[in-house]
Formats: C-alpha cells, structure tokens, sequence
C-alpha cells in the first residue's frame, strides 16, 4: 500500500498581525493602516516513498479604512461692527486608519437682537480628504506604516499630528511629511513557493515648531508602536454681520 504524508505551510506577512484574515473585526481592522495588504501563502507537501512534490497558493486581503470621528477645533470666539465679514477658522485631523473623506457641514447662526438683514453665512467648505495610519516603527526622524497605507499623502504638504514623548509622557505633536518611501507588499511566487516580506512604507517626519525630533528607542521623540497618526487641515467659515 502506498504511504502518502501531507505536509502543510501557511504563513502570513503583515508585521503584527497573526490573525486569520477572513475573520478581523472593525475594532482588528482599524488596528492596521487602512490598504495596508495581507499576505497569506499556502504550500502543501506531499511525499510517496522517496518522491515529494509541492505546491503552493497564495492570496492577499486588503485592510479597509474604517470611519472614525475626527478631532476637530474651533476658531476664536470674535467680534465686529454691522455688515462685517468675520472669518473663522477651523482645524480638522483624522482619528482613522486610513484616508478617508470630510465634508464640513452647513453653518446654524443664531441672531441675538439682530433685526433684519440677518447674519448671514458664506459659501460652505468643500470637502477634503485626510490621510491616517498605525505607526509600524519609529527611526531618526522617521516612522514606519504598512506598504500600500501611504495613498493621499503628498510629501512637504502634508502635515500630520501624532503622540510623541516629549520627555514627561506622550503628548500629541505636529510634523510635516517631507518624504515618503512607498515600501513593497510581500508577494509569493507560486512556482517556487519563494515569499518575499513586505518592505514598509517609510515618512521622514520635520517637526512643526517646538515639536520634538523622533528618534528610535525610549526617551524625548520616541513614538509607541500601535500609535495613530493622522493628517490635519485648516478650513475657513465667513459670516456676515447682520444690523442691529
């Protein structure tokens, strides 16, 4: 009778993560950088007497963005004369894990002893996109995020906003992204059973005023792994002065 052995390995590519794909919750999901891609090959062995053949599977999942409600703070409270235009300016900064799309809503006035013409809001804001990701790993002026989580941002445009340790605890803390290095999803050729890892997505991070260098290791400029980083913008809102 012939004997025949099955021999299975499976392994999965995606720096922390070691989860079955199919089954990650939102809570799982919003862990990882939103297009960031996991990577599952399969190689089956089997042997009959002194012959082994093999062959191998693969295939990718990509993390989606899961909506997250983002940071937002309000302008300074102002004041003017009748028939003023007041600006007003507000700070939006995503809380996801991915980019993801923000349309500032209509502006409520309420009159307080304003007869007519009432105050009257300008033209609302048009929507625009903010970019978040989970820190992977932090370097000399550097953090790492999952290949592929990197779209939407544009280097020495894009600022973003993140928990930094500023030498008393971790406090958030503004960079603008001058470089980033897209990194390589891990990919597997079937015919050998060969995986190549994933290569990370690299941003070179300059502090924003005070903001402290990020550093790799422990002390003032360290980054947690796991941490959220998100991408921030400003958005104006007119208001009209109506008379007294």
């Amino acid at each position: 009778m012939k004997r025949i052995f099955k021999h299975i390995k499976q392994s999965m590519v995606l720096a922390l993560f070691a989860v079955a794909a199919m089954g990650l919750s939102q809570q799982a999901m919003a862990a990882v950088s939103g297009g960031a891609t996991i990577h599952n090959a399969v190689t089956v062995s089997y042997t009959s007497g002194a012959t082994t053949l093999t062959a191998t599977a693969n295939v990718n999942v990509t993390v989606l963005t899961i909506a997250a409600e983002p940071t937002i703070t309000a302008g300074v409270n102002q004041t003017g004369a009748s028939g003023d235009a007041i600006t007003y300016t507000y700070t939006v900064k995503s809380n996801a894990n991915g980019l993801d799309t923000y349309t500032p809503g209509n502006v409520v006035i309420v009159d307080t002893g304003v007869s007519a013409p009432s105050s009257t809001a300008g033209a609302a804001a048009a929507a625009f996109s903010l970019w978040g990701g989970i820190v992977l790993s932090a370097g000399a002026g550097t953090i790492t995020v999952p290949a592929g989580s990197t779209t939407g941002l544009i280097a020495n445009v894009s600022t973003i906003e993140l928990l930094v340790d500023n030498g008393a605890g971790a406090v958030l803390q503004k960079y603008t992204v001058t470089a980033v290095a897209a990194g390589t999803v891990a990919s597997t050729v079937n015919a050998t059973g060969a995986t190549t890892a994933e290569t990370n997505a690299t941003l070179t991070l300059t502090p924003i005023l005070a903001a402290d260098a990020i550093i790799a290791g422990a002390g003032a400029g360290a980054v947690a792994v796991g941490v959220q980083a998100g991408e921030y913008n400003t958005f104006t809102q007119v208001v009209n002065l109506g008379a007294p």
